[in-house]
């Protein structure tokens, strides 16, 4: 008598990874809703916000009217929702993929148990979950790769002159794109190592927060950021409450990023703001002595008016210019911008695929 064994035919990952999509087919169908609920926000949104910052808070100019900073034609503002709804979508898009579709399905899937049939079937453990990546990793790369598109089309040029080139800087272009595409990998890897679905979202988001503040605080110093160091020409503002001292007229490169600024010596010895205050104050007391019965000359410099307002301006410069104050501005260049681009895009991209590799070695410890 002669036995026959049966072996289970091995699936390929193309096939199985197209069952897995026809299975879901309400995910392909999500992803599709998602993209034209973005393509038709960020339209209307664009359409709305076509007017810039023209000279000052609530002076805006037509888009289409204006050269360079100058605007002409109908005053107007967007409605006041456009922003905050603008700004929200620009904030979830790239994590609502691995936050509302990956994470749970892929972890619902171990926590249940269910995976126990599947791998009897013929599928491998490798081949079940790539077929889950796939479309995870596309879903959010469509996601993402779109949202940039459109918003460097309908979005920022109308507020580029506001914000300068480099706003939003982790939500855009090749960073971003990496961001989601690791945000996907990380929620898969939390799904083997935990397998409780609330629990691998939440992780998942606390992920999403720490990469966007990672980029956010790295980003302006991750390249040695250039400096322009200039003899202090002007009257400096000091804000005790922010810790900050602000001047007007920064020597920079036009839209360049600014990092940080210092003032000195002329020895170059760094001026502590409180220093800096008391120079202020001693400089102002001489230049601005208040007359009894007359309006004070401080107030007269407010207004940028009153008899002596030019003499007054002229004897503080002098004495702020006696103590040789220098400024040292520190900027990332605008042509960094998309070198940044390009290394946190590599960063993302590198840690994407040792999560991976991660998941694939962790999943063969996983009890069926």
């Amino acid at each position: 008598m002669s036995s026959t064994i049966t072996r289970a035919k091995t699936l390929s990952l193309a096939k199985i990874t197209k069952d897995y999509s026809m299975e879901y087919r309400r995910v392909a169908v999500s992803l599709v809703g998602l993209l034209l609920a973005e393509t038709l926000w960020f339209a209307y949104a664009g359409f709305r916000l076509r007017f810039i910052n023209a000279g000052g808070a609530g002076h805006f100019g037509v888009l289409s009217k204006c050269t360079g900073n100058v605007c002409l034609g109908p005053i107007g503002v967007p409605p006041f929702y456009i922003s905050p709804i603008t700004d929200l979508l620009t904030f979830v898009l790239p994590a609502i993929w691995a936050l509302v579709f990956v994470a749970p399905s892929f972890a619902r899937e171990l926590e249940s148990k269910s995976v126990r049939f599947t791998w009897t079937q013929g599928i491998r453990r490798n081949q079940w979950l790539g077929s889950r990546l796939l479309p995870g990793l596309i879903g959010a790369f469509l996601i993402t790769a779109v949202e940039d598109v459109e918003t460097n089309r309908w979005i920022y040029p109308h507020t580029i002159g506001i914000f300068g080139p480099w706003q939003m800087f982790e939500f855009r272009d090749a960073s971003i794109v990496g961001i989601a595409v690791l945000l996907v990998t990380v929620s898969v890897f939390f799904s083997i190592l935990i397998r409780r679905t609330l629990l691998v979202v939440l992780l998942t988001a606390v992920a999403y927060l720490i990469l966007l503040f990672g980029v956010a605080v790295t980003e302006p110093i991750l390249l040695t950021p250039k400096s322009a160091t200039v003899l202090a020409g002007y009257k400096p503002v000091v804000m005790l409450s922010l810790g900050l001292t602000q001047y007007s007229g920064e020597p920079i490169p036009p839209e360049a990023q600014f990092v940080s600024e210092t003032i000195l010596t002329k020895r170059g010895t760094p001026v502590s703001n409180a220093y800096m205050l008391k120079v202020y104050q001693t400089c102002s007391s001489r230049a601005y002595p208040e007359t009894p019965g007359q309006q004070k000359p401080n107030d007269a410099i407010i207004l940028g008016q009153g008899p002596n307002f030019i003499r007054y301006q002229q004897l503080d410069d002098q004495c702020l210019s006696s103590y040789h104050f220098y400024n040292k501005f520190s900027y990332q260049p605008s042509y960094r911008f998309w070198e940044l681009q390009w290394i946190y895009a590599a960063i993302t991209g590198a840690l994407a695929l040792f999560v991976l590799a991660m998941s694939f070695s962790f999943l063969r410890r996983v009890e069926p």
